[in-house]
């Protein structure tokens, strides 16, 4: 099998032809189109291929070629747009159902405790709505009281719910992370609290389903490790090695691996499926290579492959690596010149048109951008320092190894969860080989299970690996400066990063001359983006009102520097505000508490010209503005004209009574005010301009 690192554009036409795909689909879950715009879209593709081939004339098809691959292309273009389409339309669907509702499904995934409930996920295959039943397919997260009978309840049992379907939340402030759409995305709509007396068993055979036969398996697996006395934290290294159930995970082993760079490693996908590869090819090289045993090799492996997929839950990680793997063996077994991108954008284009809302998923972009910076990358590394020597090249080359998948995902990483591994590439030289020999003992503890005291030995020999993986990544967040974080990059920063990557592998790797030019281009190009963005932060002010439940809280900042107003101590507050100074590029956010006092007054002191503040009123940059509420509200001897009036809490009469005297362009009424309220203030308030934040999202203002 001949796999290039560098192939030319018509070596690989799956690329070729994945490309156009994947701009659809994005296209398409981000652009709202007429369907009949894509239906042309489709006719004109086919058209231009058809017009190219109809000619009987060899050399006027030779001359119309170029036509047919643009319409080949054109055709793979809309095909993205229609797959993302009606994927988003079906989700969008699905939400309808939110209410009192009668719920019929299975049990998909068994509860887990949590701190004060217990959570499980449930397939749901029928919703009763206006007494009307309408089949569904999706799932829902349950939450159940603490000492609930769902505790024992086991993957695929049917269950009978009256339920209030609940859509997951999304406020839409800066730098918030979209959890409504990451878990449709996921194929989960709905969540709910489900009291104990509202829900039972349902004695009736449930709808085969082969992801909930899948976790009928993995469920089993668990139960078994629960018997040898595992701990905590072992258990929950030992279920999700073994049998990719990362539920027992607690956060602070989640802490550990994801601040140590390690995090890849508890999820199962293609460094747990290549080693079970590897391992497999190594063990039938033995064998020879004669036209019987390879047909025997590809039958074993592609079972071993798809039956560790199944055992560990079919999630998309490990179908996506089962996938590539399989991919791999059929090219190699039937002798084919396989190249490796090829391999790679098939596997890519079969799991976009299924699920084309993968696309942007981090998980899936990541696990190929680390395949890809392995494939391009780690040949060249390895031979800059191969010595011959056994087993110092197997150190070097797991180090490559790492190294060459870091360069393929560290900007995306840096993108999505604003830190930096510093020594990711040092601990997992250790961390892998321990996993390697962990997925082994794992396996060889569940084949052993008729034999207690056998079985016994492989969970003690876990335990012990357990606790290794736990200390390396531990001790490596005792070193200096171990993550570098909050780090926050733009959509152009991520594109500099890597184009920068590019220039100098092309430089240090590929000795290409032009790298150097390049490498220039890029850098001015990254100094001219990074002027622009400190150049427009630095001369923008911004009124903000976030969209926090329960919360009412504002932001006044002027260039990279900004004050919270109002209830930011608060848990819940903290959580949504988390990411807002690198969201909005802000070098200084200062809370303050209270709107008046030192605590106020030290901070509008540092901005003094752009941002002030009294007794509720307030200036940013040129807009005026009043805050009211219980404390601020006063009476004013004449007419003041504001820009803006923010409104917090329940007492109507407040307003009313303050619009006496204030003449606000703009009301804006903040996350705080209920609906009663809102519905009242909407009469008083008839033909002003209204803003209600709770149903329109955050108010932001910039000059």
């Amino acid at each position: 099998m001949s796999m290039t690192s560098c192939p030319g554009i018509r070596m690989i036409p799956f690329v070729r032809i994945l490309i156009p795909f994947f701009l659809g689909d994005l296209i398409g879950l981000y652009v709202t189109y007429p369907f009949l715009w894509v239906v042309i879209l489709l006719i004109t593709g086919m058209v231009m291929y058809i017009y190219s081939v109809l000619d009987k004339h060899p050399e006027v098809r030779y001359a119309r070629e170029g036509i047919g691959g643009m319409g080949i292309l054109w055709l793979f273009f809309s095909a993205g747009i229609l797959a993302s389409g009606l994927a988003v339309e079906k989700m969008e669907k699905k939400r309808d159902f939110d209410g009192e509702e009668v719920i019929a499904g299975m049990i998909y995934q068994p509860a887990v405790q949590k701190k004060n409930s217990c959570e499980s996920e449930i397939s749901v295959y029928g919703i009763r709505k206006d007494r009307v039943w309408y089949k569904v397919n999706g799932r829902a997260l349950l939450r159940f009281n603490k000492n609930s009978r769902i505790v024992s309840g086991k993957p695929g049992e049917t269950i009978l719910l009256y339920v209030r379907l609940i859509p997951f939340p999304y406020y839409g402030n800066p730098g918030e992370f979209n959890y409504s759409r990451y878990q449709a995305d996921h194929g989960i709509y709905w969540q709910a609290f489900v009291k104990e007396e509202n829900w039972r068993y349902v004695p009736e055979k449930s709808f085969f389903s082969v992801r909930t036969e899948a976790k009928k398996v993995q469920y089993y697996l668990v139960n078994c490790l629960k018997k040898y006395g595992f701990s905590q934290s072992s258990l929950a290294l030992a279920s999700a090695l073994t049998a990719g159930d990362r539920d027992y995970m607690d956060p602070h082993t989640r802490k550990y691996f994801a601040d140590s760079g390690t995090m890849h490693v508890l999820a199962i996908s293609g460094l747990h499926v290549g080693i079970l590869y590897f391992v497999a090819l190594y063990f039938f090289s033995f064998f020879g290579k004669n036209r019987y045993v390879k047909i025997i090799r590809l039958v074993a492996i592609l079972l071993l492959l798809w039956s560790y997929a199944f055992i560990t839950g079919l999630s998309p990680s490990v179908i996506r690596a089962a996938l590539m793997f399989s991919l791999l063996l059929l090219g190699q077994s039937f002798q084919r010149k396989s190249n490796v991108y090829n391999i790679l954008a098939v596997s890519a284009f079969i799991l976009l048109f299924i699920h084309p809302v993968w696309i942007r998923d981090a998980g899936f972009q990541l696990s190929y951008l680390a395949v890809l910076g392995i494939v391009a990358l780690y040949r060249p590394l390895y031979l800059l320092a191969a010595t011959g020597i056994g087993w110092v090249d197997k150190i070097w080359s797991l180090l490559v190894v790492s190294v060459a998948a870091l360069a393929g995902t560290f900007p995306l990483t840096l993108y999505y969860f604003h830190r930096f591994p510093l020594y990711a590439p040092l601990t997992n030289i250790l961390v892998i080989p321990l996993v390697t020999v962990f997925i082994y003992v794992g396996l060889a503890f569940f084949l052993l299970q008729p034999f207690p005291w056998l079985a016994g030995l492989m969970a003690h020999i876990m335990m012990g690996l357990a606790n290794g993986l736990l200390f390396i990544t531990q001790k490596s967040l005792t070193l200096p400066a171990a993550v570098i974080s909050p780090v926050f990059l733009h959509t152009a920063g991520v594109l500099i990063l890597y184009l920068l990557t590019l220039s100098l592998v092309l430089i240090f790797l590929r000795r290409k001359p032009a790298g150097v030019l390049f490498l220039q281009m890029v850098m001015l190009a990254g100094v001219v983006v990074m002027l622009i963005r400190e150049s427009d932060t630095v001369r923008k002010n911004r009124l903000a009102v976030f969209n926090i439940p329960h919360g009412s809280v504002c932001l006044l900042s002027s260039g990279k520097t900004g004050v919270l107003v109002g209830d930011t101590g608060t848990e819940g507050s903290a959580f949504y505000l988390k990411n807002i100074a690198g969201s909005l590029g802000l070098k200084k956010l200062v809370p303050a508490t209270a709107m008046n006092g030192p605590a106020w007054e030290n901070a509008c002191k540092m901005r003094a010209k752009q941002i002030y503040l009294h007794k509720g009123f307030f200036r940013v940059g040129s807009a005026t503005g009043f805050i009211l509420n219980d404390s601020t509200a006063q009476k004013f001897k004449r007419e003041i004209p504001v820009d803006y009036l923010i409104f917090s809490g329940k007492k109507w009469w407040l307003l009313k009574r303050q619009l006496n005297r204030l003449r606000p362009g703009m009301i804006i009424l903040d996350a705080t005010v209920p609906g009663f309220t809102v519905k009242k203030i909407r009469q008083i308030c008839s033909g002003r301009n209204l803003y209600v934040v709770r149903e329109q999202g955050p108010f932001v203002w910039e000059e």
